[in-house]
């Protein structure tokens, strides 16, 4: 090939390059407007249509947006990591920064050098705003409302004003009033609260093959040294966690092949027992009468419906004893219920305990669905579906204080707080582009607050609702946040959090050496 057909050549790719991009871009572009012209006609459709032809347009509309959503992201580096949100009652949280979260100052400065040699005399905040980025505010040790707050709080500059003569419960929480505890756990799957019991699952042993579960009794005065674990005889790490402290009931289960349920009662010391549920379809739900089921007895050995190898042979867990996997066939569920509404699960929630009707989050990694609909568990139809998500629907709360309304994180980064009778969210929190496993929301002295569960950013950040604004930032170190309860009888936030930087063998990684200041004399320490 000669010279110049060779950069005739390269030429001609450049321009195919480019004219991709710019495909790519536009079509990026006509992605979002077509979201944001579905969720208008679906708001405008409510406040006119009847019942009927209103439920009809929200499936249609539902469809498209999945359809929508799964071509944005494609599989195409030109096309969107994350979907910007279209929501009109979208707010984006500007305290987190665009980078940075973990970023060093040595390398910012690297990048600053690097991209733009002549940008060395801009500061570092000038330089990433004329590049369209923005790093985390600065820690401010001044910011501090109270001498009560916790030192592991950052909070924004244009936080609601906290009056003084506030409820007491309010003013405690606005202001960061926190004693913080922890306890190191297995690596952490989630958490579960109801009365005095914290339920706590997640993955330890060789490689964190092992489900491991830990109750701890939390009530006023108490720390995590009252706790007790339990054996789990799943064959694979459980991730799905409900606790019932009334009925004395934690269930757990694995991967959605099998759950179990156990019962828990205290005497002079702690007695079991073992239910065992069968497997769930992904067309539909199963419901189990948890008063008939048969049971494992006290003890915690009796074979319930004969015995079955299969779990073992699909379990990476040892089991040279043979009793560290539990072998008892299924019990059939007391129902199935199998429509398309109730397809393809990936989370629910009742939205109370008189009703008939659950809200579900629809979707999983293997799944193209997306969105929320609430279902009626006699006519099995949705009666409304609620659009807006970009991402995989991860947890779905409601609020006792307000039954009217519930709240949905995502994969997307955003969370949304939705009135139950309107398909469009009334507020959506856009976080960060990052995926949020929980949330909260939580009425704290009478006031609505949403509690927001970082991975990348590291961080727990508090919401004022009413103000729709950012009170504070709790720092979690180096751990991603993976789930979070609150307990409003003793004003308390659990978190559970893993760290990233540590792989399955224990070894760390990706960490930068700290920099120590240097004192001038020896005395300074000594002081």
């Amino acid at each position: 090939m000669s010279t110049s057909t060779n950069a005739d050549f390269i030429a001609l790719k450049d321009q195919i390059l480019e004219s991709y991009k710019a495909f790519t871009k536009a079509l990026a572009s006509f992605l979002t407007k077509t979201r944001t012209r579905t969720d208008m006609i679906a708001r405008d459709g409510a406040a006119t249509l009847e019942r009927e032809e209103l439920r009809t347009l929200l499936e249609t509309a539902a469809n498209a947006e999945a359809k929508i959503v799964s071509t944005a992201y494609g599989s195409d580096e030109e096309l969107h990591d994350f979907i910007p949100v279209y929501c009109g009652n979208n707010i984006t949280d500007e305290t987190v920064g665009s980078v940075g979260a973990g970023m060093s100052a040595d390398l910012l400065d690297l990048m600053q050098r690097l991209i733009n040699p002549q940008s060395t005399s801009q500061s570092r905040e000038d330089f990433l705003s004329s590049m369209g980025a923005s790093t985390a505010a600065s820690y401010d040790l001044s910011s501090k409302p109270s001498a009560h707050t916790t030192p592991l709080v950052r909070f924004n500059s244009g936080r609601p004003f906290i009056a003084s003569n506030a409820d007491p419960a309010y003013h405690a929480f606005a202001g960061a009033h926190r004693e913080i505890l922890e306890d190191d756990v297995p690596v952490v799957a989630n958490i579960s609260l109801s009365g005095s019991v914290l339920a706590v699952q997640g993955a330890g042993g060789w490689k964190n093959r092992y489900p491991t579960l830990h109750l701890y009794e939390v009530s006023a005065g108490h720390t995590f040294d009252a706790s007790i674990s339990v054996g789990v005889g799943l064959s694979g790490v459980a991730y799905d966690l409900q606790l019932n402290s009334a009925r004395k009931l934690v269930c757990r289960s694995a991967a959605c092949t099998h759950a179990r349920v156990n019962g828990l009662r205290r005497r002079h010391g702690v007695e079991r027992q073992w239910f065992k549920a069968s497997s769930l379809s992904p067309k539909g739900i199963a419901i189990w009468d948890m008063g008939t089921l048969a049971t494992h007895e006290e003890d915690g050995t009796n074979i319930v419906g004969g015995s079955s190898s299969r779990y073992e042979e699909d379990s990476w867990r040892d089991n040279d004893y043979g009793d560290e996997i539990e072998t008892s066939k299924d019990s059939a569920p007391t129902r199935r219920l199998a429509s398309p509404a109730l397809s393809n699960i990936g989370t629910w929630v009742h939205t109370s305990r008189e009703s008939k009707e659950m809200i579900v989050g629809y979707g999983s990694q293997k799944s193209d669905q997306y969105g929320a609909a609430s279902v009626d568990l006699e006519t099995m139809r949705a009666t409304i579906r609620y659009l807006g998500h970009e991402g995989h629907i991860t947890c779905i709360r409601t609020n006792e204080a307000d039954p009217s309304t519930f709240m949905t994180a995502a994969m997307d980064g955003v969370v949304r707080l939705y009135d139950v009778r309107a398909p469009t969210p009334a507020l959506a929190i856009h976080h960060a582009d990052e995926f949020i496993n929980a949330a909260l929301d939580e009425h704290v002295g009478g006031q609505p607050f949403v509690i927001i569960g970082g991975t990348s950013t590291e961080q727990v950040e508090v919401w004022d609702v009413r103000a729709k604004l950012p009170l504070y930032e709790l720092s979690t170190g180096n751990n991603q946040v993976r789930t979070l309860a609150w307990d409003g009888s003793t004003q308390t936030l659990y978190a559970g959090t893993e760290c990233e930087s540590v792989d399955r063998m224990g070894g760390h990684h990706d960490y930068r050496r700290i920099r120590k200041p240097r004192p001038n004399n020896r005395a300074q320490i000594l002081v």
